[in-house]
């Protein structure tokens, strides 16, 4: 989702306490980098606030990066290597 907002009108660290007053009982909010809010309800569902001069976007995704490591080897392993293996040694 991209929010249009006014060119420097918020800050990131304005954006966390507003989501922490709000939603700080039912969800983890904490900062997943330097610029990016991580908003976590479980440890596979949550959001990533990304706060730029004149938008604010929110993107759903895996809330901490092992979670995204892991859903990535999987998807390689699973959506890439298997496949590769059934076409060049599959049955003749």
């Amino acid at each position: 989702m991209k929010l249009k907002i006014k060119e420097n009108s918020v800050t990131l660290q304005e954006v966390k306490e507003a989501i922490e007053k709000e939603f700080g009982n039912k969800y983890k909010v904490g900062n997943y980098s330097s610029k990016v809010v991580s908003v976590a309800k479980s440890k596979l569902i949550g959001a990533n606030v990304f706060v730029f001069k004149n938008k604010i976007i929110i993107n759903g995704t895996f809330p901490t990066m092992i979670t995204n490591i892991i859903f990535m080897l999987c998807f390689i392993l699973l959506g890439i290597v298997i496949p590769l293996i059934i076409y060049f040694f599959g049955i003749s």
